[in-house]
């Protein structure tokens, strides 16, 4: 249940996360509004709330470090159910 799996999901809700429960480090990436990464940092467990004081719309959170560097652009594929079977 608590195991470590390599990953990455993104939130729409964009200032802060929190780690309680969280047994791995994360690293966290906020993004704006025009898909820039506008902050990065690397999550510790159990870490009560991480936050970036920059305009974010988004959090990206993965459980190993993306060759992302603030200011870079990303882009996001949508993947239905289908393309992934």
């Amino acid at each position: 249940m608590f195991r470590k799996k390599e990953g990455a999901i993104v939130l729409t809700s964009g200032k802060s996360i929190h780690m309680f429960f969280v047994f791995f480090p994360l690293y966290i990436y906020w993004i704006d509004e025009n898909f820039k990464v506008v902050d990065k940092r690397k999550a510790q467990p159990f870490h009560p709330f991480i936050t970036t004081k920059e305009d974010a719309k988004f959090v990206l959170e993965s459980t190993f470090p993306l060759e992302l560097e603030i200011g870079d652009q990303i882009e996001f594929l949508y993947f239905s159910n289908d393309a992934i079977k």
